[in-house]
């Protein structure tokens, strides 16, 4: 299952655990020991992802970029002790980077990934002990689990999978640790889940919180440079990725810059692109076709390998070609690492859910804000006092939620002012899937509570995790071409430093992702700062379905989904072939087909 992909399994200090051990060690290159002898971490990491200190009969160790982490672990691991783990974890993610962590502590066993959701933890029992890993697929390979058909079809849910589902927990007898949690096994091999971390409050002026911003991601890109490997970077013309570029040049001006050209003539990123490349005298810029990088197989036959080892379903299956055709180019240019601005419209955006959060407090500052957003978006005052007033409680926007899976109207329509956004199921779900997606919802509405005390922390906290899930995704498809993936957008420091500026100096209609902006005024061209425009690309989606729609009305003949009773054929086959340029049941379309093909992956791969 994992192939050339990192991974690590934490294993508790037990003689009950030794058949688990056994089990897990299967294609590990690296065994840590307990203090007892005991395999503790077993996994495959390259030499320079982990750190290790042992201080007595106690380790820990940090997987991921981290800067000189052995003093700070070692004075950590000192002092630690069994009754306060979750501090232990607090301590430990200040360490800068992106590293998942894992100790042993008094004899009992603890793990966790990072608060943005970029690493991530499992646990699982394997006979008849509990151990945590960083994958999940691998945990289910030990413990004899398959994919669950209930988290199988809330896959299919659109725009995202809503908290409190998740979707990383597909597998049967496999716990997907919540990023904020983190788990910890005993001396006698029993599992428990404890909450680690707390969004901060949004309390921080701008001007602060973008000082904070701005060092906590020149420290990101430094952790990323020290290696001295030759570095590429996404130069797509967003504002996110054109500001990392900059930041990295500051850092390694002889860079080598990625775009992949525009289908849709109206996406005026390129524009912005070309006068970006134009600032970076010393880097190399590289632009692919899009034709060209489409032009190679859907890639929907190479089974897992294409599909990120079968961990989870990819994303946009219909780039997957385009995303491999330019990691082979990026790593034939000497490319190891590649930088990319995932994470960056939710850890500095925030949801118009600001507006009826601060209506109490800052009734002026709403009135001042709400007719420009109502303005841009064309909201009739109808819909924005509703949603003004909508005083529902997470439990009970959860079962709203669940009761309207199936609603026939656009989701979009009118201002979300509540917990999340609006989901769906497709048309093409059946009544089984929508009953299972449904009882799984409300059997968690009464016992869930929100993330953060406002909304909009609540959703920025959500939208985040939902973005580093993607970004787990593309991680995995890249590490098998040979490139690792730095998202400095979703390092712990640089999410706390967003999410600690007030709602309202990032909510403001006025300026374009304010946080970033003031972040990276000292590092970006005058002429570059004043972008107020995204780029979309529906059109790579759409045009990538029709490119192979052959092979998707073929798929429709024997769906995995189907056999499931999740999905109708005849509907997906149906909505296959009258696809809508406006891109809402391509994107459905889309969704589902990554489920299919995991699913085929994953059931026929050898167990």
């Amino acid at each position: 299952m994992t192939g050339g992909t990192t991974w690590f399994a934490a294993i508790p200090d037990c003689a009950a655990a030794t058949a688990a051990a056994q089990s897990l060690a299967v294609g590990a290159e690296h065994v840590i020991p307990h203090a007892s002898g005991r395999p503790w971490l077993v996994g495959r990491w390259r030499t320079d992802e982990l750190a290790v200190v042992r201080v007595g009969a106690n380790l820990a160790a940090v997987i991921g970029p981290c800067p000189s982490p052995e003093p700070a672990l070692r004075a950590l691991v000192a002092t630690a002790t069994g009754t306060a783990l979750p501090e232990l974890c607090r301590a430990a993610g200040q360490l800068p980077g992106s590293h998942s962590f894992v100790a042993s502590v008094d004899g009992t066993v603890i793990a966790r990934g990072t608060a943005s959701g970029l690493r991530r933890v499992f646990h699982t029992t394997v006979h008849g002990v509990a151990v945590a890993a960083d994958r999940a697929r691998l945990l289910a390979e030990s413990a004899g689990g398959g994919p669950d058909p209930g988290a199988v079809a809330a896959a299919l849910l659109m725009p995202a999978v809503p908290y409190p589902l998740d979707p990383a927990a597909l597998w049967t007898a496999v716990h997907a640790v919540q990023p904020d949690h983190f788990v910890s096994i005993d001396s006698s091999g029993a599992a428990r889940v404890r909450r680690w971390w707390r969004a901060p409050e949004p309390v921080v002026p701008l001007a602060e919180g973008a000082t904070r911003v701005r060092a906590a991601l020149r420290t990101a890109v430094e952790l990323r440079t020290r290696a001295g490997m030759p570095i590429s970077a996404d130069l797509s013309g967003g504002v996110d990725s054109t500001a990392l570029c900059f930041f990295l040049a500051e850092r390694q001006p002889e860079l080598i810059t990625m775009r992949v050209g525009a289908l849709d003539a109206a996406n005026d990123d390129p524009e912005w692109a070309v006068r970006a490349a134009g600032r970076l005298a010393g880097a190399e810029h590289m632009i692919v076709d899009p034709a060209q990088a489409m032009s190679a197989p859907f890639d929907m036959h190479v089974g897992a390998a294409a599909f990120g080892g079968g961990e989870h379903p990819v994303g946009g299956v219909t780039s997957i070609a385009v995303l491999r055709h330019v990691t082979g180019l990026l790593s034939g240019r000497g490319s190891r690492i590649h930088l990319g601005g995932y994470g960056g419209d939710e850890v500095f955006g925030v949801s118009r859910a600001y507006l009826r959060d601060l209506l109490g407090s800052q009734p002026r500052l709403v009135a001042a804000h709400l007719p420009v957003h109502r303005a841009l978006r064309r909201w009739s005052w109808a819909a924005v006092l509703r949603a003004l007033s909508d005083r529902r409680s997470l439990a009970e926007w959860i079962v709203d939620v669940a009761d309207g899976l199936t609603d026939a109207r656009r989701p979009d329509s009118g201002p979300q002012l509540g917990w999340g956004a609006a989901v769906r199921l497709p048309p093409w779900a059946t009544v089984l899937a929508t009953s299972m997606v449904r009882q799984r919802l409300l059997a968690l509405a009464d016992a869930t509570e929100p993330l953060a005390a406002t909304r909009a922390q609540h959703r920025a906290i959500m939208s985040v995790w939902a973005a580093a899930q993607a970004a787990r995704q593309v991680s995995t498809v890249l590490d098998q071409g040979g490139l690792t993936l730095a998202a400095p957008y979703l390092d712990d420091a640089v999410l706390e430093a967003a999410l600690a500026v007030a709602l309202a100096e990032r909510g403001t209609p006025k300026r374009y992702k304010a946080v970033l902006a003031e972040a990276a005024r000292p590092v970006l061209p005058a002429e570059l700062c004043g972008r107020s425009t995204k780029g979309f690309f529906v059109a790579e989606g759409l045009n990538g379905l029709r490119r192979h729609l052959r092979f998707l009305v073929e798929l429709c003949d024997d769906l995995a989904l189907a056999r499931l009773g999740l999905v109708d054929a005849d509907g997906l086959r149906a909505a296959c072939l009258g696809l809508d340029p406006g891109g809402r049941v391509s994107m459905a379309v889309e969704r589902t087909v990554a489920v299919e093909l995991w699913l085929r992956a994953v059931s026929s791969a050898p167990g």
